[in-house]
């Protein structure tokens, strides 16, 4: 809590439990809020149709960027996602259409983590695990960019388990921890990827909430430091090992003096062995703090009343952002540097009551000195519009007492890590298309935004690979890869038959002829190429190849019978989305949606519940298909286009009519597999391709000159493949002690309802 000295009750408490505490000293309050010059990118939802809340994301040493989320238990709904392009353009991983990555329970909560060495193949080692409805979790490994996922047996089948975490320490050696009923927080360990875990090591019986993973690495795995977070009552602390997992001691970190759980506590390291420990205040000014430990005090994390941090708090949250959730620290780099992600606003207040109204953004805090007397944490905002409006509750079951009830459709977290292979952060958070009064948010799209400028966490600076506002996007060839995944539910020293992936002509976006893969300008008349007055814009997708047999089979590889060309923008609070769609019956028509959801359609099993994002095209749109000539256009008149106009007094911004100027954030071209379950019937869209994001602004030429973007051979993550050829790729919950409140699983399916703010 920001400048508030510590109470006199608890440093008796400390003594009585005789425990040495060092007297925190919070930063003092910015008077300027500095940048450092970062930039992000324009989002991309890493998925533009399932529901994923709470998205975490994982990346290898090679730069490929995975993503995953969970999308209720009841249908083993965990899904995830790969870029091997740092985060412009994701693949569906697991079996298509449906992509779903779990063979046996899971849709409860998504853990990844990917290996900091290669395995015998050359490439990094991706594992997963799933939380069923809280009596064992899914797990899952993939040696080859998630291509194969071999899907293993539940790791553990005691009732009352959440909020698992996983960390790799050497190229098989991965670590799992959560919260059990039982033994309270425990770590199993897997010697083949994270298929299969060996026995439960309870750790300690002290309750709190759980935080993810981390080690320390060493050249002997049996000598590596492995720790995750927690809290216990008001105090941060860690538990870790200095033995490669093996034996387990905890250790005192500090005192938060309120309740430090407005999202779960999340540590991270930097190359020197420092660690940062990041927490949101829960009550109090609802502020966001880093606690650092210094490295030549990480040796002395062994017992329960030893205290390692300096005893400085360093504020994150500066200037007019008042209260804050979620946060995630991210180091990994150049000594003394870490980043922090949150959602945070300018409205004081408390977000768990269903009352609150406020504009949420994607903030990020970073320093370059942590141990400087006086840190100066630049604060940015991540995302160029809100991502979330009014509450966001973290009281569990406490959410349903608030009235209005507090709203929980961003569950518990979002998740940042650093890319080792350019030096940006990639972060993932949840967009659930809430408009401002809405009770609740609908589907939980899990968004990437990725750092564009600034200095790196590894110590360099950055350069920008486009604008982030542009009328323009390239895309390079032979990257629509399809269909990407196969689950096989089999160990990794089984045969897992590879996909048939290939280059999908019929639906690669690419520069080509006159222009680049994309391109907005004002609105014209599709027949005659006049301006339309006071119009609103056309849109040109350029593909490889239109012909109907190559549409045909980009479709059929990926079990599917048509094709969707979609170009999304976030249109004034929602997305929408203008689309030309084909198929062989009805050859091709073009359609304009607002945000529309569906449940049924995706084979849910609560018929009220939104489950998936469709495209109907219920409004009719001019559109042309030149398919010699490889061009679509479609033009979106300007009475279906909206924007975000002045703000209220909440700060949250109006909805507007879009006039010439205005901006339209978030605008990103997808090939899609379409599976209908009927003729007329939408149901899973499965990605084949999809361009880098873009804001742009609406009757605008501010088109900036094509970027030429690397084939995908020289792009980071491709694994060491040429790229040549046809397109082949290369072989909380934590809940804590209230897991107390239940011992039954019709209490386990409540709680999750609750936790997940959607229907099971």
């Amino acid at each position: 809590m920001r400048r508030r000295p510590l109470p006199f009750v608890l440093i008796a408490a400390a003594a009585v439990a005789g425990v040495t505490l060092t007297l925190p000293t919070s930063a003092p309050a910015a008077t300027t809020e500095p940048t450092l010059g970062v930039e992000f990118s324009a989002s991309v939802p890493s998925d533009p149709q399932r529901d994923e809340g709470e998205p975490e994301v994982s990346v290898d040493p090679a730069g490929n960027v995975y993503t995953c989320g969970p999308s209720g238990f009841s249908n083993i709904a965990d899904y995830a996602q790969v870029s091997r392009d740092g985060g412009d353009q994701f693949h569906l991983l697991g079996t298509p259409p449906r992509g779903q990555i779990s063979a046996g329970e899971g849709g409860g909560d998504c853990g990844l983590a990917s290996a900091p060495v290669k395995n015998a193949k050359g490439q990094y080692t991706w594992a997963y695990t799933g939380l069923g409805p809280l009596t064992n979790f899914s797990t899952g490994t993939a040696e080859d960019t998630g291509q194969t996922l071999h899907a293993g047996p539940i790791s553990q089948s005691v009732p009352g388990v959440d909020r698992q975490w996983l960390v790799f320490t050497d190229a098989k050696t991965v670590f799992l921890n959560y919260n059990q009923l039982v033994n309270g927080f425990v770590v199993q360990k897997s010697t083949d990827g994270g298929y299969s875990y060996g026995p439960e090591q309870a750790i300690t019986g002290r309750g709190g909430r759980i935080g993810p993973l981390r080690a320390i690495l060493n050249a002997d795995p049996a000598k590596a430091v492995v720790y995750f977070p927690y809290d216990f009552g008001n105090k941060i602390a860690l538990a870790m090992s200095h033995d490669g997992g093996t034996t387990w001691g905890n250790c005192i970190v500090g005192d938060a003096e309120v309740s430090p759980l407005a999202g779960f506590i999340v540590a991270d390291h930097d190359k020197a062995g420092n660690i940062y420990v990041t927490y949101s205040e829960k009550g109090g000014d609802h502020d966001t703090y880093v606690m650092p430990v210094r490295a030549d005090k990480v040796s002395s994390c062994k017992g329960d009343s030893t205290v390692v941090g300096t005893g400085n708090k360093i504020l994150i949250n500066r200037g007019t952002t008042k209260a804050t959730v979620m946060p995630w620290v991210v180091a990994s780099g150049a000594p003394g540097r870490f980043a922090v992600a949150y959602y945070g606003t300018d409205q004081e207040g408390n977000p768990d009551l269903g009352a609150f109204k406020a504009a949420w953004y994607v903030h990020v805090g970073m320093t370059l000195d942590a141990f400087a007397a006086n840190p100066v944490v630049a604060q940015i905002r991540a995302t160029s519009h809100p991502t979330h409006y009014d509450s966001i509750c973290l009281g569990g079951l406490g959410c349903d007492t608030s009235v209005p009830e507090g709203d929980r459709s961003l569950a518990d977290y979002f998740a940042m890590d650093l890319n080792p292979a350019d030096g940006r952060l990639n972060i993932v958070y949840n967009n659930a298309a809430k408009k401002p009064g809405e009770l609740t948010g609908h589907v939980a799209s899990p968004v990437v935004v990725t750092q564009a400028s600034g200095p790196s966490l590894l110590g360099t600076t950055l350069t920008p690979k486009r604008p982030r506002i542009r009328s323009t996007s390239s895309d390079p060839a032979n990257d629509a890869l399809s269909p990407y995944g196969n689950l096989c539910p089999l160990p990794p020293s089984a045969p897992c038959p590879a996909p048939a992936t290939v280059n999908q002509a019929g639906a690669d976006f690419v520069d080509k002829g006159r222009g680049p893969a994309v391109e907005v300008t004002p609105e014209v008349d599709l027949k005659t190429g006049a301006p339309v007055p006071d119009g609103g814009f056309t849109v040109t997708m350029r593909v490889a190849d239109l012909g109907d047999t190559a549409k045909l089979t980009a479709a059929n590889t990926a079990g599917g019978t048509s094709m969707i060309y979609l170009f999304r923008w976030l249109n004034g609070f929602q997305p929408a989305g203008a689309t030309a769609r084909w198929s062989p019956a009805t050859g091709w028509t073009f359609g304009f949606d607002n945000y529309t959801t569906a449940s049924t359609q995706s084979g849910q099993a609560d018929p009220t519940s939104e489950k998936i994002i469709v495209f109907p095209g219920a409004v009719t749109i001019p559109g042309t298909a030149d398919q010699d000539g490889g061009v679509i256009k479609m033009s979106v008149p300007r009475n279906l286009i909206k924007a975000q106009g002045p703000l209220d007094a909440n700060g949250r911004p109006t909805e507007v009519p879009a006039t010439n100027g205005s901006l339209l954030p978030d605008a990103v071209a997808y090939s899609l597999v379409n599976v209908p379950i009927e003729a007329t019937v939408q149901s899973y869209l499965y990605p084949v391709d999809n361009a880098p994001a873009m804001d742009f602004r609406l009757g605008a030429n501010a088109a900036a000159p094509p970027v030429t973007v690397p084939g995908p051979g020289a792009a980071p993550g491709s694994g060491g493949g040429t790229g040549s050829g046809p397109g082949t790729i290369p072989t909380t919950g934590g809940l804590g002690a209230p897991l107390l409140a239940f011992a039954v699983l019709a209490g386990a399916f409540l709680l999750r309802r609750a936790r997940r703010g959607r229907a099971l």
